[in-house]
């Protein structure tokens, strides 16, 4: 299960971190291609970014949105 590797979560923090640089949260607006299990897009909702997450896999989109709820489009 590769939603568990240490280098995810390593990435997912550089990617928050240099996002964070970029724009204040409340005006960012993110398109998360390929979202899997939401892992970061569970990260990007604590920013309070407007979040456009999308997967390929329905039952990666279920279990993201069961991780982050409805807020995500």
């Amino acid at each position: 299960n590769y939603s568990h590797r240490a280098i995810e979560g390593l990435r997912h923090d550089w990617v928050i971190e240099e996002l964070s640089h970029l724009a204040s949260a409340d005006q960012m607006k993110v398109l998360e291609l390929g979202c899997s299990l939401g892992l970061m897009t569970e990260k990007l909702k604590k920013m309070n970014a407007e979040i456009f997450a999308m997967d390929l896999s329905a039952t990666a989109v279920s279990k993201a949105r069961s991780r982050v709820g409805s807020q995500v489009h």
